[in-house]
């Protein structure tokens, strides 16, 4: 997998803090909701999960749960 450049990094940076500002969550709401998205877009970080869907829904459901007041 290619490195990353410098200006790609900050680019991904103010993304990511555009879409946390538009989506109105907090800064550990947004993280989490990435780790989410991150875990489920890469299956070598959780090889052994059978059913990845289902998998990233009841996780999404634990954070919608968690982080209720804040979206």
């Amino acid at each position: 997998m290619k490195e990353l450049t410098a200006k790609q990094i900050g680019q991904l940076l103010e993304i990511a803090k555009n879409t946390q500002q538009g989506m109105g969550l907090d800064e550990i709401a947004f993280i989490t909701l990435m780790r989410i998205c991150r875990d489920y877009v890469d299956p070598s970080r959780y090889p052994f999960v059978p059913d990845r869907e289902k998998w990233m829904i009841e996780r999404l459901n634990k954070f919608r749960i968690r982080f209720f007041e804040k979206i």
